[in-house]
């Protein structure tokens, strides 16, 4: 017995280059930009009528709390993305309010952030246009100084036909 599996999605992931040193978000809110994605490069053949879905995830092995007392997000957030040079930033992963929270002057391994928003239509734009694609930080800001991030990767899982 067999079985087929002739048009069944498939996934194709990418990583950016890590983020070589620290990350550090303050009290003063600000928008940090992240290592810009190649899309062109991953989707050599493939043309944007396959593009399903795209989600965006975030690595972060390490995070470090140099205030003295608790720490955490002051603010909702969110990690964005765009087609380099032109238009809007579009919401890829939420991060809530209190998230990030680590106890005074300590640190740790953290983990990864899964994005839940359907960022494909950025994607097939980079595809067609041939550009990158831009990732930031939206608005980021703590309760206390400083959250450091250590060696944070943005990794593009697209989902083709």
């Amino acid at each position: 017995m067999g079985y087929a599996f002739n048009n069944a999605p498939a996934t194709i992931s990418i990583g950016s280059p890590t983020r070589d040193g620290v990350t550090t978000v303050s009290t003063v809110s600000a928008d940090i930009q992240l290592e810009d994605m190649s899309i062109a490069a991953l989707l050599t053949g493939i043309g944007t009528e396959r593009i399903f879905k795209a989600f965006l995830e975030i690595h972060v092995p390490y995070l470090e709390n140099t205030h003295a007392a608790l720490n955490r997000m002051g603010l909702s957030h969110y990690i964005q993305v765009k087609r380099s040079g032109a238009g809007a930033y579009t919401n890829a992963i939420y991060i809530p309010q209190e998230s990030f929270s680590c106890p005074g002057s300590t640190a740790y391994h953290y983990g990864v952030l899964y994005g839940r928003e359907d960022i494909s239509q950025v994607v097939k734009d980079c595809r067609t246009y041939g550009q990158y694609m831009n990732v930031k930080w939206n608005d980021a800001v703590s309760i206390g100084d400083d959250l450091n991030f250590y060696c944070i990767q943005t990794v593009l899982t697209v989902v083709i036909n």
